[in-house]
């Protein structure tokens, strides 16, 4: 039995508006994940009946059974019946409802391969060179250097698809070096070597469609393979962060002020981030100073480490502000990192970074029915007082999620949490 041809149905641009704001509601801030298909077309069709929409014009198909005409039900009844399945096909300008009847009127479930809402992105390099902030980042480590490359390509094709429809401004990449001398502590990870960042931006990554904000642990680069990686850059599709030594005793082999001397030297283009550490502002209250010092030497912006302190965040804010606004010098946009904690192994870690977590904030993830969620309700509170904070005192800011464990469910979680996010920000 042949299946009968789609009915299209053009939503009014307010009306699909509407729509798409109650599914955001009803599916994307939640904390909860997404269980199922059903429940992401409930939340569709749900949303389309309240917004009591119904198509104009004759929407007849002829019954697969009879032979005769019958009315195809309209979305605001589908709504309270949920007979139907929809997919929302990706379209420039306008969203299409496509109603699948099929025989008997029972409907095989469509699934949505593509993106549900149309997020509006900034061009990052822009808006970072004018001194603007409200900007969205996902950060993550290269697969480990023994990876085979077709695993890499397999990795990089499902990170490309779990990030595809969370509206992202960026990519971090992280180059990650072995930090054993910063903390003498036995780490709850065992660290291993990955890929380079930029190897893999260019040989997995084809498909991203954002720039990529690519990390430099530049102690461990002899000048020359610096400077030839910076003759490499493309100034349009990437920016970089340079990280120094993590502690005094590292060998080093091309030292943090060298590579500002470096990249200015030879791709002065070339957008440079610098890192900000809100806990050794606590700890000496000079990291503002430290930051200005990176603006002097050709950074554009900054990135923090993961933040859970929000009050050591916002006193180096302060001062970084009222810094700026002595010295006549205009803020870089200062990027928060958040993420989610799904174990007390992955808080253990955390913590061996050098992360500042509050006692209470612990006591909460120790005792928590469940600690993913609680961690991420806790990332949402913590990133709306720094926004509130920032757009109060207008320092601009960013915000990055990123994952610090490879479990499936902590990587969702943060994907989920890039995606609430993005509602904060003003485009």
């Amino acid at each position: 039995m042949s299946r009968i041809r789609p009915q299209h149905y053009l939503v009014p641009a307010h009306v699909r508006d509407e729509i798409v704001d109650e599914a955001i509601g009803l599916v994307v801030m939640s904390s909860k994940p997404i269980r199922s298909e059903e429940h992401l077309q409930g939340a569709i069709w749900a949303s389309v009946g309240r917004s009591g929409y119904k198509p104009s014009g004759d929407t007849r198909h002829s019954s697969p059974t009879s032979g005769t005409h019958s009315s195809t039900p309209t979305p605001a009844r589908v709504g309270a019946s949920r007979r139907h399945s929809t997919r929302l096909p990706w379209t420039q300008g306008r969203r299409v409802v496509r109603l699948i009847p099929e025989a008997h009127n029972r409907q095989r479930p469509a699934v949505v391969h593509r993106r549900l809402v149309t997020l509006q992105r900034v061009e990052l390099q822009r808006r970072i060179a004018e001194g603007a902030g409200e900007f969205l980042l996902f950060a993550l480590t290269p697969p480990r250097l023994t990876t085979e490359p077709e695993q890499a390509s397999q990795i990089a094709a499902k990170t490309l698809e779990r990030l595809r429809s969370v509206g992202l401004d960026g990519l971090v990449l992280y180059d990650i070096d072995d930090e054993s001398d910063r903390n003498p502590e036995e780490r709850p990870f065992p660290f291993l070597p990955t890929m380079d960042p930029s190897h893999y931006l260019a040989r997995y990554l084809v498909g991203l469609e954002v720039p990529a904000i690519v990390y430099r642990a530049v102690s461990k680069y002899p000048e020359q393979g610096l400077r030839s990686w910076l003759s490499e850059q493309a100034p349009t599709h990437a920016l970089s962060v340079f990280v120094g030594a993590s502690s005094r005793e590292k060998a080093v082999a091309t030292s943090l002020s060298r590579a500002y001397e470096l990249r200015s030297e030879v791709r002065p283009d070339l957008l440079l981030g610098g890192v900000a550490i809100p806990e050794r502002h606590t700890r000496g209250r000079g990291e503002h100073v430290r930051l200005l010092a990176k603006q002097a030497a050709g950074c554009s912006f900054f990135v923090t480490q993961i933040i859970y302190d929000v009050n050591a965040a916002k006193n180096l804010v302060s001062d970084y502000h009222y810094e700026c606004v002595a010295r006549d010098v205009k803020p870089a946009p200062i990027v928060f990192t958040f993420s989610v904690c799904g174990s007390l192994k992955t808080l253990e870690f955390v913590q061996w970074l050098g992360v500042d977590v509050p006692h209470w904030i612990e006591n909460e993830l120790r005792h928590a029915e469940d600690t993913l969620d609680a961690s991420y309700e806790q990332a949402v509170a913590t990133a709306a007082e720094l926004i509130a904070f920032c757009r109060r005192v207008g320092v601009p800011f960013g915000l990055s999620v990123e994952s610090v464990s490879i479990r499936q469910v902590e990587i969702e979680a943060s994907v989920r949490l890039a995606t609430r996010l993005q509602t904060e920000l003003r485009r």
